[in-house]
């Protein structure tokens, strides 16, 4: 059996976790000369939030819509400053879904994730996107 990468995903939120696993990504895109998608899940709000108030419901867009916009900069940044082509994506949404439907859509054969420390009490009740990605994820996965 031999192994073979075309396309990898990165899955970011910017933290120093994160840029460490994009160490990982771009060694195996080195190795395999796979191309590197990027991704980036805004968090959504619950669509009550959404119906509280129109003020309330303004701010909430306008800070998504400024934080989209952040994620954007800093893939650009990130790619000049890297000298990697990489594709970006930013989307809204739950972090784990997200991921694991844009390895879906982009048809990629493996995901790369950087993964923080949680208590085994977190874990318990909360999990972790990382861990939510390890149960529900289509393709292989680089912790």
């Amino acid at each position: 059996m031999s192994v073979f990468l075309k396309k990898i995903l990165w899955a970011t939120d910017f933290s120093d976790e994160a840029q460490e696993a994009l160490l990982y990504a771009e060694a195996f895109a080195k190795t395999f000369k796979a191309r590197i998608v990027a991704l980036h899940v805004v968090p959504d709000f619950s669509p009550a939030l959404y119906d509280a108030a129109f003020v309330i419901r303004e701010d909430l867009v306008r800070r998504l819509n400024f934080i989209k916009e952040e994620a954007k900069k800093k893939f650009t940044a990130l790619k000049k400053a890297k000298g990697i082509p990489l594709k970006a994506i930013v989307k809204e949404g739950s972090a784990a879904k997200t991921i694991i439907e844009t390895a879906e859509e982009e048809k990629v054969d493996l995901i790369v994730i950087g993964r923080k420390g949680m208590s085994a009490i977190e874990r318990l009740f909360i999990g972790s996107v990382a861990n939510q990605v390890l149960r529900n994820s289509p393709v292989p996965i680089l912790l």
